[in-house]
């Protein structure tokens, strides 16, 4: 069962959008998906890019390795 959007109160088709949200403290940007009611367009929720955090992670994952096999 789907829910119901808090401020229209309809069941939505989820919008999904793309954008980068800005980190107020460093300034950097960072890629999100915005999840969006159809009708009413009010935000539902706000996740981090899934390919990107992979790509993070990869990085670190990287620099650990490379940092083991100098010992």
């Amino acid at each position: 069962m789907l829910g119901k959007c808090p401020k229209c109160e309809a069941t939505p088709n989820i919008v999904v959008d793309t954008l980068r949200a800005r980190d107020e403290s460093s300034q950097r940007t960072l890629p999100v998906f915005l999840f969006l009611c159809d009708r009413c367009n009010t935000i539902l929720s706000v996740a981090l890019d899934p390919e990107w955090q992979a790509q993070v992670v990869a990085r670190q994952l990287r620099t650990v390795d490379r940092g083991s096999t100098s010992n």
